[in-house]
């Protein structure tokens, strides 16, 4: 494994907020969102499900409000079909569809803890569900039945991710600094990574001292669309860039992203990383790549930097109008331009 080559960015310090584009209100606290088929779906408390339809332009239309029959905080949402998604309340992953009227549950199935993320493959014939015991879920959608469990994390599993055009490949990433590669036929690891040990290899000493507190737990996982390239966000603020091989992962570069955990990460279809953390920042990344002998080298530089007032809990992009919305476990969710 490539030694971590030396930080290419500073952490921009800044606590002035941004001015966002727009604003989108609501009665109740976001806890995450999900953009995708012209809609916005959002996750509250005590399994309330909120939803926008259209371009959101008018901000001033409020949410159709769903209530699932559980009590449990909406901490995932992944979308199936343009009114078909999965959301994540509590240890439950359900399938719903959302219509103007009406929530209609397709299925329901009980995973082992509390959930973190879901994802779903190219086929839509799985879907990964990763949770506090640090296991794997692997759903069949057309059943909604348990289809396989992988173990391989000894602490939660904060992060899935399937590869694109790899039809059985996926990665998970977890709160015991470990990246795991899957073959989830097999259901076996095709290679791992330990972040710290990776740190360590690169003889890595950061000028903010408080990473030398913070542990490199994996927070955040994103993948490029050919499947070749994964970024993965720290505790300790870093961005990690791995390339993904047929059987294994090489760390390509890693940088100094946030002064605190890298809470969520995104990507365009043109290379643009977007990263969320703790410290409020939300930066926006161009990713370039360029050949040597024997491996791939990856880089990042900063292209802009919005300060959110709060921490946010979930970033989406709208890759068209270069917009990034925005929640924070507030009422309101924003909306911001990047271009």
């Amino acid at each position: 494994m490539a030694a971590c080559p030396p930080f290419s960015s500073k952490v921009n310090a800044s606590h002035n907020p941004s001015l966002a584009t727009s604003e989108l209100k609501t009665d109740y606290p976001i806890v995450c969102i999900c953009h995708s088929y012209d809609s916005l779906v959002a996750g509250s408390d005590e399994g309330r499900v909120l939803l926008w339809t259209g371009p959101l332009t008018d901000t001033k239309s409020p949410p159709q409000h769903f209530q699932l029959d559980m009590q449990d905080s909406v901490n995932v949402i992944c979308p199936r079909s343009s009114d078909t998604w999965l959301v994540g309340c509590g240890k439950h992953l359900v399938q719903v569809q959302l219509n103007s009227a009406s929530l209609t549950l397709h299925w329901s199935v009980e995973c082992g803890d509390e959930i973190n993320s879901v994802d779903i493959n190219d086929k839509q014939t799985y879907c990964a569900v990763a949770d506090d015991t640090g296991s794997v879920s692997l759903i069949d959608l057309k059943s909604g039945k348990m289809h396989k469990k992988l173990s391989g994390h000894d602490n939660i599993c904060q992060c899935v991710k399937f590869r694109p055009k790899s039809p059985w490949c996926l990665l998970s990433g977890g709160l015991d600094c470990m990246l795991f590669l899957w073959d989830f036929k097999k259901g076996q690891a095709l290679a791992s990574v330990n972040m710290a040990d990776e740190l360590r290899k690169g003889e890595v000493e950061s000028e903010n001292s408080s990473y030398v507190v913070n542990p490199p737990l994996i927070h955040s996982l994103c993948i490029t669309a050919d499947g070749l390239i994964a970024a993965v966000g720290l505790e300790n603020g870093k961005i990690m860039l791995f390339t993904i091989g047929g059987k294994g992962l090489k760390l390509a570069s890693c940088f100094d992203a946030h002064s605190q955990g890298v809470s969520s990460l995104g990507l365009t279809n043109d290379l643009t990383l977007v990263s969320a953390g703790n410290d409020t920042r939300i930066v926006v990344w161009a990713l370039s790549t360029a050949r040597a002998p024997g491996k791939t080298l990856v880089w990042a530089n900063e292209l802009h930097s919005i300060t959110h007032a709060e921490k946010p809990s979930g970033i989406q992009i709208l890759n068209e109008s270069k917009r990034i919305i925005v929640a924070d476990e507030t009422e309101t969710v924003k909306i911001y331009d990047y271009s």
